[in-house]
């Protein structure tokens, strides 16, 4: 949790980066966010189904479906109003339903389509975040040649850095509640930091 701390106080220091570099840290936070939240339920649904394996092509395809959907969708909208804070209040609204509801989850009969609907969702935000962030970036004056670029890289930069943490550190030390609840505070300073900025 202190480590934690030190990147709510790191991102909260107005001065130490520029608004492109934030820009990038975005993407690069969404990123971090989808991955942790889709090997948690990876986690979950092959400790309550206990059939990962062979299940494992469904949940990838519902996130991907869930990634392009969102982006055709959110891209062909006019998007006037602030929504990068939307993408993070999005995910603390997945990550808290998850975390209030771990203890329910083996009583409740059919639980792998309760998995499915996360990993959808989960693609769906992640999706929802491509336009927006793409905007976001012509707004602080990437070149309009870089942005795919940008937006892949940085996404992949905090899939790498969700991956290590979550697969590494969070789940294995300190187990599926205290992960979630990281990840949920994580969001959380972004929802604040991109509302005041």
């Amino acid at each position: 949790m202190l480590f934690f701390l030190i990147i709510a106080a790191v991102i909260f220091a107005k001065k130490s980066y520029s608004c492109r570099i934030f820009s990038l840290l975005n993407i690069e936070v969404n990123g971090l966010s989808s991955i942790c939240m889709v090997s948690i339920t990876f986690v979950l649904f092959q400790l309550y189904c206990g059939s990962l394996f062979w299940k494992l092509g469904i949940l990838t395809a519902l996130f991907m479906a869930g990634l392009c959907i969102a982006t055709l969708i959110v891209n062909n909208l006019t998007l006037r109003a602030k929504l990068l804070p939307l993408i993070y209040f999005l995910w603390m609204i997945v990550i808290f339903i998850l975390f209030i509801n771990l203890g329910e989850l083996a009583r409740i009969k059919n639980v792998e389509y309760i998995f499915y609907l996360y990993t959808l969702a989960c693609g769906l935000i992640t999706g929802t975040g491509y336009p927006v962030f793409a905007k976001d970036l012509l707004k602080n004056k990437f070149e309009t040649k870089n942005i795919t670029a940008a937006i892949y890289s940085s996404d992949l930069i905090g899939a790498f850095l969700g991956t290590l943490i979550c697969g590494i550190i969070l789940i294995p030390f300190f187990g599926i509640p205290y992960s979630l609840f990281a990840i949920l505070m994580l969001n959380a300073v972004f929802v604040l930091k991109n509302l005041a900025s």
